[in-house]
């Protein structure tokens, strides 16, 4: 709805509440939509998926976007967020 009519106070709301809710199982999830929201915080999530990349990616959160999505939430999230170097 905040996109269709352009309610900066719900949108502000919607990212507040993905950032508020960071957990292995949800931030996947999170990660997609403030992407998609073009949330300046989503490098906040995408560094909460690397910390915990293991268990997130167990997730069925993980599972559900990349059987939707293909690799693109991988590719997304090296683009957010690059992998450190060895």
């Amino acid at each position: 709805m905040f996109l269709q009519y352009n309610i900066q106070s719900l949108y502000d709301a919607c990212i507040a509440s993905l950032l508020a809710d960071i957990t292995v199982e949800s931030a996947a999830k999170n990660f997609y939509y403030a992407h998609i929201f073009n949330s300046t915080d989503v490098k906040e999530i995408a560094q909460f998926i690397r910390t915990h990349e293991n268990e997130v990616k167990l997730t069925n959160g993980w599972k559900e976007l990349t059987e939707e999505r293909g690799d693109s939430l991988e590719k997304i999230l090296s683009e957010v967020l690059p992998k450190k170097k060895a």
